[in-house]
């Protein structure tokens, strides 16, 4: 895929990512719930596991992206499915509307002034169990691209969404931002100005 069409960020439901793990512990007798990390990496000079965040798929029928059945003819495109991000990719956001509001994730590409950078993620699929045997199928991962997350998460209604929301707070945004940049302007002017000196009284 040609280096413009790699979009810079990608507005996902907030209700397909998840930020904590649910982990039953003995100690207190209920569920937890730990921040995702990796299983193996750390943190750029820290001695923890860099955070992560799990993201569920849409159903088939609501994404342009299609999954063909894995090496051995097992079924993918109708499962449930998930790939995994660090944290540092995924803002949550709300969008506040007249009558509500919607609450979205926005991926964004942790290089995007990186043109060819064009992240990997491996899907994962659920398995499901065979009603005869009774034992539970593997379907093989697969690799999706940052350039396949529009198809991934339809961006057709939160487009809508935000078309609106600009459309009502774009004139006010533009005007706050105009005076914000006068305001910075007048104090880089204050500071570079040089002060005049009084002759000491006689």
């Amino acid at each position: 895929m040609s280096a413009d069409k790699i979009p810079s960020s990608v507005y996902i439901k907030s209700n397909l990512v998840e930020y904590t793990n649910t982990v039953y512990s003995k100690e207190l007798g209920r569920n937890i719930h730990p921040q995702i990390t990796h299983s193996k990496v750390k943190e750029a000079g820290k001695d923890y596991l860099k955070k992560y965040v799990r993201v569920k798929l849409p159903k088939a029928e609501e994404r342009d992206y299609h999954f063909p059945p894995d090496s051995n003819g097992l079924e993918r495109d109708n499962r449930e499915c998930y790939i995994q991000m660090p944290r540092a990719c995924c803002l949550p956001i709300c969008i506040k509307l007249p009558n509500n509001r919607v609450d979205y994730a926005k991926v964004r590409r942790l290089n995007p002034s990186h043109p060819e950078n064009n992240p990997e993620f491996t899907v994962y699929f659920k398995s499901n169990r065979d009603p005869v045997t009774g034992q539970f199928d593997k379907p093989e991962k697969c690799k999706i691209q940052f350039s396949d997350f529009t198809k991934v998460f339809p961006q057709k209604e939160v487009r809508v969404i935000l078309t609106k929301f600009h459309e009502k707070h774009g004139i006010e945004w533009k005007a706050k931002t105009k005076a914000m940049l006068m305001a910075k302007e007048t104090d880089k002017t204050k500071e570079t100005k040089p002060q005049s000196r009084k002759e000491p009284t006689r």
